[in-house]
């Protein structure tokens, strides 16, 4: 009540209300009137809790932010456990939007002081690869399958419904790279290859059929328990060859954990939530495609921000050049197949996270006694050799040749997406005004346009060192037409559906 008597709560629960709630409102014989007033005393109760829920998750983020790295070890359990910052895990992807990102700040917070305590941080690094990656997935599949029902019916709230929290969650993928720990990008290299890159398996004429990992895999008591490896089924058998990691080694030198298991638990996450979230019914083919070049776009403009683009290499090669290496299409095909071996498909997630890598070490280390000036110009010096770095790699990946490479179909068919057929072209045409947050988003030339201008973003010369587009040609912009003189409602009318079936604003 609103005195705050413990003993209130306490009686009600010591004469079981919640019970003589429920047999209230199951009841045949009670009357509609006291069976309102059961609801009513219903809510109220589920109002208190969720409130208390709030509170609770406030003062987890206040202790994680407050902690300090010599405090850290009061937070671990004699099990050796840190129950503050499973909690915080567990509430990243809760449903009420409030309570997740308090949730995510607070697990932030402590993973910035935990970098700095080796023991404990592999101790994260565990409950991470175990929890994070199923909760995360999930909730992006649910956005993906909500906004994929308000595609359907048209429903434009619905869809920005969807696309806002899907934004949020890329932003805090984004803070999670910018920590700089190797464990975090293979596990987060995983997720986003079986949770995205896989469904760009629809634009060929490879179908994305039921994932099996979820009969067997992952056994979270193996993960945690470090014997992953003895879960995976894998048709050919893990080298059990030893990777170990300055952010994961204890004291003792001893290595706590393979890199590999983090990208297989990313994996692994998204394979579960795929079979959790199933779509009924499934949606097309198009939509897929659409969705996913939508959300292609949002990962490359979340890498851009935070200054590591040079992850998106994998996905720049996959829609892009010419020709792959044989075991990329392999690797895609497994993904599509919903099986992995170590060599193929988890080969190709891991590419992911060592571009990541790449990009730290092209990034500057900024002073900070340096005067703003020195740091502008240390920044624009590193920003020129990252992008002169990353130029090089690109032509010469688009120059390889030799048996192992072979024709890519993910290019040819992305590009017929944008009305480009074959060979090198004279001329592209991008959408314009397109809102990311509208059903417009997802019409299949309007995905494509803004998927290739925000890679494009990342790299300016990217078309020309492709071979999509000759050297000095700019691509054309297809802007909404201007009002005709209208002359009658029918002309406005179809005027206006016909400029909003180009999937422009």
């Amino acid at each position: 009540g609103s005195r705050k008597d413990q003993a209130i709560i306490q009686a009600f629960l010591n004469h079981r209300g919640l019970h003589m709630l429920v047999s209230c409102l199951l009841s045949v014989r009670l009357s509609p009137s006291i069976k309102a007033q059961g609801w009513q005393s219903l809510c109220l109760v589920l109002q208190n809790v969720k409130e208390h829920l709030q509170s609770f998750v406030s003062a987890l983020k206040t202790v994680c932010t407050r902690t300090s790295v010599e405090s850290l070890r009061n937070l671990m359990t004699g099990d050796r456990d840190l129950p503050v910052f499973r909690r915080a895990v567990a509430y990243a992807a809760y449903e009420e939007a409030l309570v997740r990102t308090q949730a995510r700040n607070a697990q932030l917070s402590l993973w910035r002081t935990l970098k700095q305590n080796q023991e404990l941080l592999c101790i994260a690094l565990d409950i991470a690869r175990s929890e994070l990656p199923m909760l995360l997935c999930t909730l992006l599949r649910k956005n993906w399958l909500m906004m994929a029902q308000a595609s359907m019916q048209h429903n434009e709230s619905l869809f920005r419904v969807g696309a806002e929290c899907e934004e949020d969650l890329w932003d805090f993928l984004g803070e999670l790279l910018s920590l700089k720990l190797p464990e975090m990008a293979e596990l987060i290299s995983g997720m986003v290859v079986g949770s995205v890159v896989a469904h760009l398996s629809s634009l060929t004429s490879m179908k994305a059929t039921a994932n099996h990992w979820g009969i067997a895999f992952p056994n979270v008591e193996a993960i945690s328990s470090g014997h992953l490896l003895d879960v995976l089924p894998s048709p050919s058998p893990f080298s059990r060859s030893c990777q170990s990691t300055a952010s994961t080694a204890s004291s003792s030198g001893e290595p706590s954990c393979l890199l590999v298991e983090f990208t297989a638990c990313g994996l692994a996450g998204a394979a579960q939530a795929a079979e959790l979230c199933a779509a009924p019914p499934p949606m097309s083919n198009d939509l897929n495609v659409s969705l996913t070049l939508r959300t292609v776009a949002i990962y490359a403009r979340t890498l851009r921000e935070i200054g590591i683009g040079c992850a998106l290499m994998p996905i720049i090669e996959l829609l892009l050049l010419p020709s792959v290496p044989s075991k990329q299409i392999d690797a895609m095909e497994q993904l599509a197949g919903g099986w992995v071996t170590e060599d193929s498909a988890i080969a190709f997630a891991e590419e992911f996270a060592a571009r990541a890598m790449e990009d730290w070490a092209l990034q500057p280390q900024i002073d900070d006694e340096l005067s703003e000036e020195e740091k502008k110009t240390l920044l624009e010096q590193a920003k020129k050799h990252r992008d002169e770095y990353w130029q090089k790699e690109l032509r010469t990946a688009a120059a390889m040749t030799g048996r192992n490479m072979v024709p890519n179909p993910f290019r040819e068919a992305f590009l017929a997406m944008l009305d480009v057929t074959a060979g090198m072209s004279e001329s592209l045409t991008f959408r314009a005004n397109c809102n990311l947050k509208s059903v417009q988003s997802v019409d299949g030339k309007t995905a494509a346009s803004i998927a290739m201008t925000e890679l494009q973003l990342t790299y300016p010369q990217l078309l020309e060192d492709t071979r999509v587009l000759k050297h000095g040609t700019v691509p054309i912009i297809e802007e909404p037409e201007k009002a005709p003189t209208i002359s009658s409602w029918a002309e406005g009318l179809a005027w206006f559906l016909q400029v909003g079936a180009n999937g422009c604003t």
